[in-house]
C-alpha cells in the first residue's frame, strides 16, 4: 500500500526527493504549479488539487464556510457595538473570512483524496506557530499539515511526521533595524510629513489612495490644471518617498514633481501615532474574542477535525492587530482633515485604510467618490451570489458621495441592493481598461486567453486556483493545438510563488507553434488582435465585451460562469457575444465548430450593447473629476 504525501511548497518537494523519496512507494499531490514542474522535471507523477477541485468539492466546503459566516454576520449584528463605526467590523470580517476558508479548503481537499485513493498512511509536514504583522495568510504560515495530522488522529489514519524548516520568504523592508530605532524612525518621519502636510493646506487638493488601478491618470488629468494638487495617502514608504519629503521641506527644489508622480506622497500605514491604550479597539478586541469563547466548538469542526486553535491564533494575533494599526491610522486621519480640506477623494475600495480616509472625509463635509476596479455580477447561484455580495460590500458599495459604476453589471448589481441614497456616475472603463480604438487584423483567428489566478490562501470561490489555471491552460493549449489556422495567445502575470513563466513553459512543453505565452505586453494591445477572449473570471471579461469582442467563459473545472449565460451544448450557437462551456469535450466541439465557420465568424455590434454603457450616458473619470472640482 503506497502512502500519501501533500506538497505545499517547493522547499518541502525539495526536501522530500532528497530525503524521503522512495520510487513507487508514495503518491504525490502537489498544490500549486511550480511543485508540479518540480516533479515534472524529476519524471516523478503526481497529483493535482485541480483533479478534484469539481462542484461537489465546492459545494461541501463553501457550506461550511457559510455556517461560519452567518453566526459571524449574527453575533455582530445582534450585540451593541459600542458606537465603533462598521467599517472596523467589515474589515476584520473580510480578512478572517480568509483563515477560515482557507483552513476549510485544505480538510476538504485532505479529505476527497483520503477517501479516493483509499489512503491507510500519510506523511506530515508540520511547522511550529508562525505569527506574522499581517492580516493575510503570509506563504511562509502553512497550515495544512497541522491539519492533515489532525485528521489522521481523528480518522485512525498512520502518518509518519517530519518537521523541516518554513521556507524563506523575502520581503520588501526598508527599514530592517531594531524596534527602537524604527520607533525614532517613524517619530522623525511623522514630524516630517506633518510639517510639508502644512505647506498644502492653502492649496485646492485631490486625495488618491495609491498609482494602483490606474490611479496616476488622476493626476496626469489634474497636471492641466495648476491650481490643484495631489496627495497619495496610502502610498507605501521607501526611500524615494523619504527623499521628496526632505525635498520639500527644505525646499532643495521646488520642480521635483515628475510627470505621472503625485505632488505629495503620505504613508498612512506609518505615520500613525500609536499609544498604549485606546479604548475603542479594547472594547472591540474583547467583543471579538468573546464570539469564539461563547460559539459553539461544533462550528470549527470539519471533516471530524477542530480547527479553532489555529483560526483564532491567526486572528487574535495578526489580524486583531491589524485592526488594532487601523483605529490608530482612522485618528491620524483626524488629525490630518483639520489640517487640511480636499476638494475630493477618491478611493479604489472600501476597505482598511480607504474606509477610514472615507469615514472622516464624510465627518469634515469632504465629498468622495469610490471607483472599483473590480468585476461586480448580480448572481442567483448560492455561493456565486455571496461571494459578489462580498466583495461590492468592500470594493463598489461605501459610505462615499459619489459611487463610479464602469459597466452596467455593476449598475444590475447596485439596483439590487437597498437604500442606495449615494449620487451614481456612470464612467467610461477607468481602472481595468478602456476602449479601443482600433482592431488589428491578423492572419490567423486569434483566441487570447487572460485570466488571473488567486493565491491559495486569499481566494474567493469564483476564481480559479493556480492549479485549476494551469488546468485550463493545458486543456486550451490541446485543443487548439489540432488547428492550423488558430492562434492561441496566453496573457499572463508572472506570480512567483505559485507559478513562474518557466514552469508554465516547462509544464506546457513542447508548446504548439500556434500557441505564444506573452507576459511584457499590456491587455489592450493583445485584444486589438484578439477575434475571441477566453477568461473565467476577470475583468478582462467585461473589457471584451465592451470592446465588442466575443468571449467564451471557460476555466475552473465549470464550476462557475461569471457572466449568467446559457450553457453551450452540442446544438448551440457560437457565433455570440458571450458562450459558457462547463467541460473539456464540449471545449472541443466548440473550436471544431469554430474551425469551419472562422471565416464568416462575425457578430454585429449591436448584440454587445447590453455589455456597456450608451456612450452618451457615461463620461470619462478625469472630465466628470475636472467639471465636478470646478463646480
Amino acid at each position: 500500500m503506497k502512502k500519501l504525501i501533500f506538497i505545499e511548497t517547493v522547499e518541502e518537494a525539495n526536501y522530500f526527493y532528497n530525503k524521503i523519496y522512495k520510487k513507487n512507494q508514495y503518491l504525490i499531490v502537489t498544490l500549486n504549479p511550480n511543485i508540479q514542474n518540480f516533479f515534472k522535471v524529476k519524471n516523478i507523477e503526481y497529483f493535482s488539487s485541480a483533479d478534484v477541485t469539481d462542484k461537489s468539492f465546492n459545494k461541501s466546503y463553501m457550506n461550511k464556510c457559510e455556517e461560519i459566516d452567518i453566526e459571524v454576520k449574527r453575533y455582530i449584528n445582534k450585540i451593541k457595538k459600542f458606537d465603533i463605526p462598521e467599517y472596523f467590523f467589515e474589515t476584520w470580517f473580510y480578512y478572517s473570512r480568509f483563515v477560515w476558508k482557507h483552513l476549510i479548503w485544505n480538510l476538504e481537499l485532505i479529505d476527497t483524496f483520503i477517501r479516493k485513493l483509499e489512503i491507510k498512511e500519510v506523511v506530515v509536514f508540520s511547522y511550529d506557530e508562525k505569527r506574522k504583522q499581517s492580516p493575510w495568510i503570509e506563504d511562509d504560515q502553512l497550515y495544512l499539515g497541522y491539519l492533515l495530522k489532525n485528521y489522521c488522529i481523528t480518522h485512525s489514519i498512520i502518518f509518519n511526521e517530519f518537521k523541516i524548516n518554513r521556507p524563506l520568504i523575502k520581503r520588501n523592508n526598508i527599514f530592517k533595524l531594531k524596534n527602537y530605532v524604527k520607533k525614532l524612525a517613524r517619530s522623525l518621519i511623522r514630524f516630517l510629513i506633518f510639517k510639508n502636510l502644512k505647506k498644502f493646506s492653502s492649496k485646492k487638493l485631490v486625495m488618491v489612495p495609491n498609482d494602483r488601478s490606474n490611479m496616476n491618470k488622476i493626476c496626469n488629468a489634474l497636471s492641466k490644471n495648476p491650481d490643484y494638487k495631489t496627495i497619495c495617502y496610502a502610498a507605501p514608504l521607501s526611500f524615494n518617498l523619504i527623499k521628496k519629503n526632505l525635498n520639500i521641506f527644505f525646499n532643495f527644489n521646488k520642480k521635483i514633481i515628475k510627470n505621472n508622480e503625485y505632488d505629495f506622497y503620505l504613508p498612512i500605514s506609518y505615520v500613525f501615532k500609536s499609544k498604549r491604550k485606546n479604548e475603542h479597539y479594547e472594547n472591540f478586541y474583547k467583543f471579538i474574542v468573546k464570539f469564539f469563547e461563547i460559539s459553539d466548538k461544533n462550528l470549527f469542526n470539519f471533516k471530524k477535525v477542530f480547527f479553532f486553535e489555529p483560526l483564532f491564533k491567526k486572528i487574535k494575533f495578526d489580524i486583531l492587530n491589524e485592526i488594532k494599526k487601523l483605529f490608530y491610522i482612522s485618528e491620524t486621519f483626524d488629525e490630518i482633515f483639520k489640517i487640511i480640506s480636499p476638494k475630493l477623494l477618491i478611493s479604489n475600495v472600501n476597505l482598511d485604510e480607504n474606509a477610514a480616509a472615507v469615514f472622516y472625509a464624510k465627518k469634515y463635509k469632504i465629498p468622495s467618490v469610490l471607483v472599483s476596479h473590480g468585476s461586480h455580477i448580480l448572481h442567483a447561484d448560492k455561493f456565486s451570489k455571496i461571494e459578489h455580495e462580498i466583495l461590492a460590500k468592500n470594493m463598489l458599495i461605501g459610505e462615499h458621495k459619489y459611487l463610479a459604476l464602469q459597466s452596467p453589471f455593476a449598475e444590475n448589481l447596485l439596483k439590487s441592493k437597498k437604500n442606495i441614497k449615494n449620487e451614481i456616475i456612470k464612467i467610461n472603463p477607468f481602472s481595468w481598461g478602456a476602449r479601443i480604438k482600433k482592431k488589428e487584423k491578423e492572419k490567423e483567428f486569434v483566441v487570447l486567453h487572460a485570466s488571473t489566478f488567486k493565491y491559495r490562501h486569499t481566494k474567493f470561490y469564483i476564481y480559479e486556483t493556480s492549479d485549476e489555471y494551469l488546468k485550463t491552460i493545458r486543456e486550451l493549449t490541446t485543443v487548439i493545438s489540432n488547428y492550423n489556422n488558430i492562434k492561441l495567445i496566453i496573457k499572463i502575470r508572472n506570480l512567483p510563488y505559485e507559478m513562474t513563466k518557466e514552469s508554465l513553459i516547462s509544464l506546457l512543453s513542447p508548446i504548439p507553434k500556434n500557441v505564444i505565452i506573452e507576459n511584457d505586453k499590456t491587455f489592450e494591445d493583445m485584444l486589438k488582435k484578439a477575434d475571441l477572449l477566453v477568461s473565467y473570471s476577470s475583468t478582462t471579461i467585461e473589457e471584451a465585451l465592451m470592446n465588442n469582442v466575443p468571449v467564451l467563459l471557460y476555466g475552473g473545472n465549470g464550476r462557475y460562469c461569471h457572466i449568467p449565460t446559457n450553457k453551450f451544448e452540442d446544438n448551440s450557437e457560437i457565433t455570440k457575444p458571450l458562450v459558457y462551456i462547463e467541460d473539456h469535450k464540449k471545449l472541443k466541439l466548440y473550436f471544431n465548430k469554430l474551425d469551419l465557420e472562422r471565416n464568416n465568424f462575425s457578430i454585429d455590434d449591436k448584440e454587445f450593447s447590453n455589455y456597456k454603457f450608451p456612450v452618451d450616458s457615461s463620461i470619462d473619470l478625469e472630465d466628470w473629476l475636472l467639471k465636478s472640482l470646478i463646480i
